[in-house]
């Protein structure tokens, strides 16, 4: 853990001397009233705050991103439980045709040895010209969590008189038995979010419903509401 960390500032700390290679950061800070993550109840039912920082390394479609969850409540003792470092790469085949590169090296400070950290590469592909920009997500757990997950998730933009655009969309998870999952489909999220601009922050606030197979074993609950807000601004 810390010589993760310590490589990690280095790498921060290289590219923010480097004004050509690090164009822009962004920070987002979010409140989740639960952390449902592939149909995994990530925090006992309780609500978390979940902070971002972002770095675009100039024009090139690399970040590197360090994202963090801080449980809150009463449900368990107030405490950082995951933080995550994330190198990706975003591109287009053609107009249209985009996809992502990703690699994610997860830690869970409260707990020790080989169950404290995790890695997963991930895929994704997504058509911008086709009906709800449908994304097609592929991800592989190589460490602790030791399965793959693949989504399809496509959205839908309305608005509602002269309220800001409301952005739909539906998620749905298959669970190759990673993190001990039974395969098969695992979870289906419905969400509704929203953008607006507040004394120069972009506020986000979202609703999520994940209907949720408990033949899986991710999560005992079959259906699970939770709400958020996000707060971003870019340097």
């Amino acid at each position: 853990m810390k010589k993760y960390l310590l490589i990690t500032c280095f790498i921060l700390l290289f590219l923010l001397s480097n004004s050509a290679t690090a164009a822009l950061l962004d920070l987002n800070a979010a409140y989740v009233s639960k952390f449902v993550w592939r149909g995994f109840d990530s925090n006992s039912t309780q609500p978390a705050i979940q902070p971002q920082a972002t770095f675009y390394l100039g024009s090139s479609g690399a970040t590197l991103a360090l994202w963090g969850s801080y449980n809150i409540g009463n449900v368990t003792k107030n405490e950082l439980a995951e933080v995550d470092g994330i190198i990706s790469y975003a591109s287009s085949f053609r107009e249209g045709l985009d996809y992502s590169i990703s690699y994610t090296y997860m830690t869970f400070p409260p707990l020790t040895g080989e169950a404290s950290k995790s890695k997963e590469i991930a895929v994704s592909l997504t058509g911008n010209l086709l009906p709800l920009s449908p994304t097609l997500m592929l991800a592989y757990d190589h460490d602790q969590g030791n399965g793959a997950y693949a989504s399809l998730a496509g959205k839908y933009a309305f608005s509602i008189g002269s309220l800001p655009a409301i952005i739909s969309s539906l998620t749905v998870g298959y669970n190759a038995g990673q993190w001990g999952a039974k395969p098969g489909l695992s979870d289906g999220t419905l969400s509704f979010s929203s953008s607006f601009n507040l004394g120069g922050l972009n506020v986000c606030p979202n609703l999520n419903y994940a209907v949720i197979s408990t033949d899986s074993g991710v999560n005992p609950d079959a259906n699970v509401f939770w709400l958020g807000v996000s707060a971003s601004s870019s340097i």
